[in-house]
């Protein structure tokens, strides 16, 4: 579901997992975007065929912090797995100028 008609997407990052493709990317308001309310959040989809994805951004998994270097935006996910862990590196506040995290996956990507 979009947040408006006019959303922005970037940085679609996609990975294969128990038998389904799984994308990261990031997305904001089209205006009024540099604060917290209408800043970048990392989105997520799935899709068997690549062609036909289903969205469902609860289940990236990450959100702001409530304070910090990424208290209000999140985004450019880069996802991958190392030594059996699923890793995501992401841009926090200002699309990174207070820095980047890294982010591990609890579970796994159904």
């Amino acid at each position: 579901v979009r947040i408006e008609a006019d959303e922005c997407q970037a940085s679609p990052d996609v990975i294969f997992a128990n038998g389904r493709y799984h994308m990261f990317f990031c997305y904001r308001h089209s205006i009024g975007y540099r604060g917290k309310e209408k800043g970048y959040r990392i989105g997520y989809a799935t899709s068997s065929d690549l062609l036909n994805w289903t969205r469902d951004d609860v289940r990236a998994g990450i959100d702001v912090s409530e304070t910090g270097w990424d208290a209000e935006m999140i985004s450019y996910p880069h996802v991958f797995e190392i030594a059996g862990r699923t890793l995501m590196l992401y841009l926090g506040n200002q699309v990174g100028r207070a820095g980047f995290g890294l982010a591990e996956l609890e579970g796994t990507l159904s």
